[in-house]
């Protein structure tokens, strides 16, 4: 008996030295060993979004100078939790989807909307000017005659999941508050997509197109309220939809792809000349169709920070 505990001893010490760590657990017959951090071979592509997401949003919070983190202390002291705390509850949940794009309008001045995404596709603010809601939340207004924004291009997509929150009393014909033609129009053969306001603001599109003759659209109805709302532009390769505040409004079957080297386009259409009047913020893009589920609980985190 006094062998056999030594020699377990002596293994529980060997394991200690290869970096195993002992987890305690309620009932004892259960005690397992477990190594720490999971080893990168073994990890799911879902356990790797999230790693990298978190590791990002770490960075961003210890080190990026342009961020105001007023917003995220406002709500730690609502949710009694850390401002650092806040910062996760607010972003992991797409963060953790490994978007393309992640506009979080954080930084409330400057000409630059910086991408939150291990990607930086950082993009470009032209004459747009940086406002405050009443928690503390920064956005982007547009003043539909010259404000507009650039983005580098996300190339390559075969599914996509677009997700911003919009107000807008735009109440003139065909604006394009978010877009990726370029400065071509869709008539012209170029591939894309687009958000469009149309027939004098009462209704909001989300447009598709493969080339000159293969072009789809799928309506979100009006929003043209003065109300901020939650939209969601979703497309699986197959199935293309739209949604307003979490609410399936429309939908409709295109295949295709969309591939091409434009730069996304924030207020402004594709001739940069037809600019539309609304305010943007949390611009997320995700190369992805995600399920439901996962933008839903995003919205229901999100609507705090505009009062919806």
């Amino acid at each position: 008996m006094a062998k056999a505990k030594t020699q377990l001893f002596s293994e529980i010490s060997g394991s200690f030295k290869q970096g195993v760590t002992f987890r305690k657990l309620p009932n004892k017959a259960k005690q397992i060993f477990q190594r720490k951090p999971i080893p990168s071979y073994t990890r799911t592509d879902k356990q790797d979004n999230v790693r990298t997401g978190y590791r990002r949003l770490c960075d961003i919070w210890k080190k990026a100078e342009w961020l105001d983190k007023t917003v995220y202390t406002n709500f730690a002291g609502i949710y009694k939790i850390t401002p650092f705390n806040a910062w996760m509850k607010f972003n992991m949940p797409i963060m953790s989807r490994k978007p393309v794009l992640y506009l979080g309008m954080d930084e409330g001045q400057g000409t630059t909307a910086h991408d939150y995404s291990e990607f930086e596709n950082n993009g470009e603010i032209v004459g747009a000017t940086w406002q405050k809601l009443s928690t503390g939340k920064h956005y982007l207004s547009f003043d539909g005659i010259d404000d507009h924004g650039l983005v580098p291009n996300i190339p390559n997509i075969t599914e996509l999941t677009i997700m911003f929150w919009i107000r807008t009393t735009e109440t003139r014909n065909w604006k394009y508050p978010l877009s990726n033609e370029g400065n071509q129009p869709f008539s012209s053969g170029v591939k894309g997509w687009r958000f469009s306001l149309g027939i004098a603001g009462s209704q909001s599109n989300f447009d598709i197109s493969e080339s000159e003759t293969n072009y789809s659209r799928v309506n979100g109805g009006a929003i043209n309220d003065g109300k901020w709302h939650f939209m969601v532009l979703w497309w699986d390769g197959i199935i293309q939809r739209i949604y307003k505040d979490t609410k399936k409004k429309d939908e409709k079957t295109f295949s295709g792809d969309i591939t091409n080297d434009l730069p996304i386009m924030l207020g402004v259409d594709y001739r940069l000349i037809g600019h539309a009047r609304c305010d943007l913020c949390l611009v997320r893009i995700i190369a992805k169709a995600i399920p439901e589920e996962a933008f839903i609980k995003a919205f229901e985190i999100e609507r705090h920070l505009f009062g919806v």
